[in-house]
C-alpha cells in the first residue's frame, strides 16, 4: 500500500517538475505565433503589437529583455519542432511573484 502512494506522490512530483521546466510556472507570459520570424526585429516588433492588443505597456530594452507593465522580462524562444508554432516566453527578472 505504501509502494502505491510512494509512486503516486513521484508521479505528481514529476509532472510538477516537467511543467515548471517548461516555462508554465506562476509570473510566465506566453505568446503564440502563427509564422515563425527569421529576422529578429519583425519579431520584437509582433511581440510589441501582441501584447500591446492585450492591453499591456511594452517597451523594448535590449537583447531580448522588454519591460513588460514595469517589470523586466527576458524572452525564451521555443519551438517543438520546425513545423510547430513558436512560442515566446517571457520570466520575469526579478522573480515571479
Amino acid at each position: 500500500m505504501i509502494h502505491y502512494i510512494y509512486l503516486i506522490f513521484e508521479y505528481i512530483a514529476g509532472l510538477t517538475i516537467f511543467n515548471w521546466l517548461h516555462g508554465y510556472r506562476r509570473g510566465a507570459i506566453l505568446i503564440d505565433f502563427e509564422e515563425r520570424y527569421n529576422d529578429h526585429q519583425k519579431q520584437i516588433a509582433a511581440i510589441i503589437t501582441e501584447l500591446a492588443s492585450q492591453g499591456r505597456e511594452v517597451d523594448y530594452v535590449g537583447y531580448r529583455q522588454f519591460e513588460i507593465d514595469g517589470k523586466l522580462y527576458i524572452e525564451i524562444k521555443q519551438a517543438c519542432n520546425p513545423l510547430s508554432q513558436v512560442t515566446c516566453l517571457f520570466y520575469s527578472l526579478l522573480g515571479s511573484i
